[in-house]
């Protein structure tokens, strides 16, 4: 089968990022009061950054198909659309853990580590013995997402005709030391996790999405494969999110899903479809500020005199906090992400010519 050059925007690819940084957004809902864990597991919402992960791995093998790019000019490209929005939030994260440190529950200002996670480097985090999470705690993806830039890029210089694969053998090794050595540095322990591996297998689905093979979109798959997923999720989120095996358990099921979505490919259609395309547009907003929103509802709340305890408490509260923190991740895609990317972008592109 010949290789399909990619000529459009990928509609369902943002209809699942929707879904994924709404999942993500849902979980940490879920614990902001007390409760919900007695009913459900809040942690299966964290499989929309598993999701994420397959989806940048087929972004980068469909992005390259469209034109030969330059390692330089790829890992540009990456820096304005993943740098600027990142420092905005990780700068609202310092100042505020400088001004009102109470607002937080464990973050503390540290020059040293805001430096470090504004460079992307996995450390330990001063506030969190044996954590290498950066001083915005959602970070930790954009941490993996850099990285595997990084290998993807050294992958098109050495040849860019076999980058997929290039890149593939390498998360594989760099997985399969972690896995056979077990380091007990938690920054070479970060470093090496199975959850790379989501990448490589968003990599293939690329690869396969290109060469025109495609699942069937129908209803009933989508049914079935959403009802089969929330269930397998329910029993493994725990272990999952809690060990080093996550990418071993969930890379496969997030890639199912993301092949799945890629069938249900059609043209934005009303006004509802039309919305869930604009919080996919925002999606990377909407996961790095969400907790900025949920932490003001929480707050609101308990003052308020809300009840904080139980279901029905956690089900008010989200219902009321879940679309607050859309809403504002919008605004803050049309007031800050976007033009701060622009402006970066205009800046580069001035010192290029």
């Amino acid at each position: 089968m010949s290789i399909e050059t990619p000529r459009r925007t990928l509609y369902s690819v943002q209809r699942l990022r929707a879904i994924a940084a709404a999942a993500v957004l849902c979980t940490h809902a879920f614990t902001q009061l007390e409760g919900a864990d007695q009913f459900f597991n809040p942690d299966i919402g964290a499989f929309g950054v598993d999701i994420f992960f397959a989806i940048s791995g087929f972004i980068m093998v469909y992005i390259t198909a469209q034109r030969e790019m330059r390692p330089i000019g790829f890992l540009r490209d990456r820096v304005i659309r993943i740098v600027p929005t990142y420092w905005f939030w990780t700068l609202i994260t310092a100042a505020l853990a400088l001004a009102l440190p109470m607002v937080f529950r464990t973050t503390q200002f540290d020059l040293p580590h805001m430096l470090l996670s504004m460079g992307f480097i996995a450390h330990e985090n001063p506030s969190i013995p044996g954590s290498t999470s950066p001083m915005l705690r959602l970070g930790w993806t954009l941490n993996y997402e850099m990285y595997f830039y990084a290998i993807f890029a050294v992958a098109m210089a050495v040849n860019y005709r076999d980058r997929l694969w290039i890149t593939i053998a390498a998360l594989v090794l760099i997985v399969g030391a972690g896995t056979l050595l077990h380091p007990d540095s938690p920054v070479l322990q970060f470093y090496t996790r199975s959850i790379m591996l989501e990448f490589a297998l968003g990599m293939l689905a690329g690869y396969v999405f290109l060469r025109g093979w495609k699942l069937p979109g129908g209803m009933p798959i989508i049914v079935v494969t959403t009802i089969l997923t929330i269930i397998f999720l329910q029993f493994t989120a725990h272990q999952a999110t809690s060990s080093y095996w996550r990418g071993y358990i969930w890379a496969l099921p997030a890639v199912w899903i993301l092949l799945v979505t890629l069938g249900t490919e059609r043209a934005p259609g009303g006004l509802l479809d039309r919305a869930w395309l604009t919080v996919g547009e925002a999606s990377y907003s909407l996961y790095l500020m969400h907790l900025f929103p949920l932490s003001a509802c929480r707050i609101i709340w308990t003052r308020a005199g809300f009840p904080t305890d139980g279901l029905g408490a956690n089900l008010a509260f989200a219902a009321v906090a879940i679309p607050i923190s859309i809403v504002a991740s919008v605004i803050a895609y049309r007031i800050i992400e976007k033009p701060a990317t622009q402006l970066v972008r205009g800046w580069l592109e001035r010192k290029a010519s």
